[in-house]
């Protein structure tokens, strides 16, 4: 892992935290992991990645994500993210420490055949389906919302 993180956070959160990152690895290991979602549960296979590419920054509370790329055009998944959240952190007690809003994110997610009869699910994206290249399917859409209970997902035509 290749990283540089400058940050200016406060422990306590008296202060949101301010700061960028720029972080690159290669050859990465997901294992498999079940996230649960309002529509039922959704289980991912192990998944493996030539590389792995972060450049974002967080600055009054917003988190600025310039480029996210998981996995290269050979693997059999690449995802590719860019886009800005309201972020922050709520001091105190309560359900969930970070609230997330007001966001925007672009995504570009590349699949092979072969991992597209593992992701069960992927059908659900079929209306943002483009051609893609090498026996790919291409997935172009933006996720937009206020909050994460009702995010709108709309089609992309270029990323």
């Amino acid at each position: 892992v290749d990283a540089r993180i400058e940050a200016l956070v406060t422990f306590d959160l008296s202060e949101q935290p301010d700061g960028d990152t720029d972080l690159s690895s290669k050859d990465i290991t997901l294992q498999s992991i079940t996230i649960p979602t309002a529509i039922g549960a959704v289980t991912l296979p192990t998944l493996k990645f030539s590389k792995l590419n972060l450049k974002g920054r967080m600055n009054d509370s917003r988190l600025y994500i310039e480029e996210l790329e998981l996995g290269g055009p050979s693997d059999p998944l690449q995802l590719k993210v860019k886009g800005d959240s309201g972020f922050y952190f709520k001091q105190g007690r309560g359900a969930s420490p970070v609230v997330v809003e007001n966001f925007k994110i672009k995504i570009q997610l590349d699949v092979s055949s072969e991992m597209q009869s593992s992701l069960y699910f992927i059908s659900l994206l079929d209306e943002f389906k483009k051609n893609g290249t090498q026996g790919n399917s291409r997935y172009l859409f933006r996720v937009s919302g206020r909050n994460l209970q009702n995010p709108d997902i709309s089609d992309l035509s270029s990323f």
